[in-house]
């Protein structure tokens, strides 16, 4: 039918509130309104009376002050200024006396004009002077506040807890007023430790560990060690004798393909090789079925081709190694190995000048090692130099230590802990935790816990307040290395992007947290969310610390879910087509993210499928292990893709290792699932 009603575009339009009058006040104006004397210079406002159609003024002008400038008959003429654009005009209309009102806006002056007068008359008449100018008042008087040192309680506002740079100086007010109280009262039970500073900024609190912390991060240990306990004396000298057997492979390969290049046995012997760890081995945080990150220092005459090619193939023949798969055309080149049932990474830099040999670890600390080093190998060589960086940057190693063991148990427990799907990474944890050690660096563990999840779910993420340990050096400051491309969203428009951007230390400087996307970053704030809750129970004896690591519900909160599954004969080609699809993850959850009313959740955990199907030793097509009866949404194989109707409540992405799968949560009431996977690949 279109339109049923006009909508008016009078002078009057939507002035039916406007020009209402007040209960009890609604009719024609009173006798005393024409008996109001008006005169030039007075200040009225203008308030249009609806009952009254005569002389109404414009709405505009409807509440405005202004200064009578003519007196008729019947009307006053007002003067009052307008603004139009970028200008001020003085506006004059006439208006019937019964719109306008006596203005009340210049009583205090007047009022204080009519005293003033009085006493600059008595003055005079006292033979006195005064000065009748208005004088701000002064500050309060001072008082003086006591209170005994149970009564304070320390409390650090959110806005100053900052876990990237702050200002100079920055300590919590209530800290200095616990100090005054304790000491006016003699009391020693805030104690404070000497003023240190690591990293960027001054630290929050100085406050050292109280009996009632240190009981608390006792309990704590004691129930990670059963849960997730660290390596044992006899696992440590395991893995020691795999890293001395694998230096050995290497320097006997190394002095192989020495002679074969017919380098003078002189520049052997001035030269040196190294396997050296990084990773969570070298931080200390090693559990048993943890692998070890592996980095060879090789010298300028060594090939990294022939690494990834003679040397793998040694390992390959090697008695005690299996599952070699060397990958070097992957963004960090590496060989995955297990050698005597401990897993192995193993990465390759090759120096551009032959170290001493007594120093040849300490050598590539240093940033003068960089030069003219091609980019996968300062890749890989900035791995070790991370590593060594945060442990130099913590006041406390220890507590350092213990704290990271926790959050990463705790990561893994809720699905964060991923960097391939779009969560942080090892790194990624290990860093966050040293910024906060820094800002406290005489807290406990279970005080650095909490602060952890206080601290970065109230943080703003974005590229402009990144989460540094150090000053990020600009290759323009460091002699020769110009070359190397540092994480700065001013110059790199594609840093911007980066929403939870958490920089490494070791120049140079780069984003550990550049997979992250806007789903991943919701689930994660969620989580640091309910981690702090939760610890504030524990602290409050309402809950164990049992319960902030408790699993993630993930098939109890998603009934139905996204399965990507591969299957494979043969183990090179699962090897090599699960990293592939593990590496196209990330790709399938923002496209997704694309689609208008998705609501994602990426699951990392790994289940195995190992020999449920005969044709299919290495893989094969499942249901997921609970709630039987809901069939997935769609099911991918490497051949073929299958997509079913999807429910509008829910979609979820898993994903295995063996029979791989990703898993992610949707609300929509129609999804072309076929097009959002032909970017998968």
């Amino acid at each position: 039918m279109g339109k049923t009603r006009v909508i008016s575009k009078g002078y009057r339009h939507g002035t039916r509130d406007k020009y209402s009058k007040k209960y009890r006040t609604k009719g024609r104006p009173g006798l005393a309104r024409y008996l109001v004397n008006f005169k030039r210079g007075d200040y009225v406002d203008i308030v249009a009376d609806p009952s009254i159609q005569k002389g109404l003024p414009y709405s505009f002008y409807h509440g405005r002050t202004g200064i009578v400038f003519n007196v008729n008959r019947n009307a006053l003429g007002v003067e009052m200024t307008k603004i139009v654009g970028n200008r001020q005009l003085r506006k004059r209309i006439h208006v019937r006396i019964e719109h306008v009102r006596k203005s009340r806006c210049n009583e205090a002056f007047l009022q204080r004009v009519k005293e003033n007068d009085k006493k600059k008359a008595q003055a005079k008449k006292e033979g006195k002077s005064i000065v009748c100018k208005r004088v701000p008042e002064g500050p309060k008087e001072m008082k003086t506040v006591t209170a005994e040192a149970d009564d304070v309680e320390s409390l650090v506002p959110f806005g100053s807890e900052t876990p990237g740079a702050s200002a100079p100086g920055v300590e919590s007010m209530s800290q200095v007023a616990l100090q005054s109280a304790a000491a006016a009262s003699g009391s020693s039970t805030a104690k404070t430790g000497p003023p240190v500073k690591y990293g960027v900024s001054d630290p929050i609190s100085l406050q050292e560990a109280e009996a009632h912390d240190l009981e608390l991060s006792e309990r704590m240990r004691e129930e990670l060690e059963m849960v997730f306990p660290a390596e044992t004396l006899e696992g440590m000298e395991k893995r020691q004798g795999v890293l001395q057997e694998l230096e050995r492979l290497f320097h006997d390969w190394m002095s192989k393909q020495c002679v074969d290049a017919n380098i003078p046995e002189e520049e052997i012997k001035k030269s040196t090789v190294k396997i050296t760890t990084l990773g969570s081995y070298r931080l200390g945080v090693v559990h048993p079925g943890s692998d070890i990150d592996t980095l060879c220092i090789a010298p300028p005459f060594i090939r990294r081709e022939d690494f990834f090619s003679t040397f793998a193939a040694l390992l390959e023949q090697h008695e005690d190694v299996s599952e070699c798969v060397p990958i070097p055309d992957a963004y960090t080149p590496i060989i995955k190995l297990k050698m005597r049932g401990v897993c192995i990474d193993l990465l390759f830099a090759r120096l551009a000048r032959a170290p001493e040999a007594e120093v040849a670890e300490q050598v590539v600390k240093e940033d003068e090692v960089l030069k003219n080093m091609d980019e996968k190998s300062v890749r890989c060589l900035n791995g070790f130099r991370v590593a060594d960086q945060i442990l130099r940057l913590v006041p406390n190693q220890e507590t350092f230590r213990r704290t990271l063991r926790f959050i990463k148990y705790w990561a893994r427990r809720r699905g964060i802990y991923s960097n391939i799907v779009g969560f942080f990474g090892g790194i990624t944890w290990s860093l966050l935790v040293a910024r906060i050690c820094q800002l406290y660096p005489y807290y406990a563990p279970n005080q650095l816990v909490n602060r952890f999840f206080r601290l970065y779910h109230q943080w703003q993420w974005n590229w402009a307040r990144p989460v540094t340990l150090c000053d990020i050096l600009e290759p323009a400051t460091v002699p020769g290395m110009s070359a190397f491309k540092v994480w700065n969203p001013k110059t790199n428009p594609a840093d911007r992007q980066h929403v939870m951007p958490v920089i490494t230390p070791a120049f140079p400087s780069m984003n550990s947290t550049h997979n992250v996307t806007e789903s991943t970053k919701r689930i994660l704030l969620d989580e640091f969310k309910r981690g702090f809750e939760v610890v504030q129970n524990v602290e409050g004896n309402k809950a164990d610390w049992c319960d902030v690591y408790a699993p993630f519900p993930f098939f109890q909160e998603f009934k139905n879910f996204l399965m990507i599954e591969i299957l494979a004969k043969s183990e090179d080609v699962y090897n090599k087509f699960s990293g592939w699809v593990e590496s196209k993850l990330r790709i399938l959850v923002m496209q997704l993210e694309i689609v208008n009313g998705m609501r994602i959740h990426p699951n990392p955990m790994q289940y195995d499928l190992l020999e449920s199907d005969a044709e299919w030793p290495l893989g094969c097509l499942g249901q997921r292990p609970s709630s039987a009866g809901h069939r997935p949404a769609a099911s991918v194989a490497p051949c073929c893709t299958e997509v079913w109707d999807v429910p509008r409540h829910a979609i979820h992405t898993r994903r295995w290792s063996v029979a791989a799968s990703v898993v992610i949560d949707i609300d929509v009431q129609v999804v072309d699932l076929g097009e959002v996977l032909q970017g998968f690949g």
